[in-house]
């Protein structure tokens, strides 16, 4: 028996579901074209990306910024 729209629409949703995760601690890491690359990833495997890249650039210069304001309050 085939699986309906429905099942593969709740398939996709776990699946990006699970890539939101990954992009996110790319980006928490800082680690922009692994965040990328995960992205691109689940477009393909889902049909729709996680984050637009706009999205992703705006985390990580965030998450860059933090970093560094981390790394300078250590100082």
């Amino acid at each position: 028996m085939p699986l309906n729209q429905e099942t593969w629409q709740g398939i996709n949703n776990m699946i990006a579901a699970d890539y939101d995760s990954k992009i996110a601690y790319a980006i928490e890491e800082c680690k922009y074209d692994e965040a990328i690359r995960l992205n691109n990833e689940c477009k393909e495997k889902t049909g729709s990306f996680v984050w637009n890249e706009e999205e992703i650039k705006n985390e990580i210069g965030s998450a860059y910024r933090n970093k560094i304001d981390g790394a300078d309050r250590k100082s």
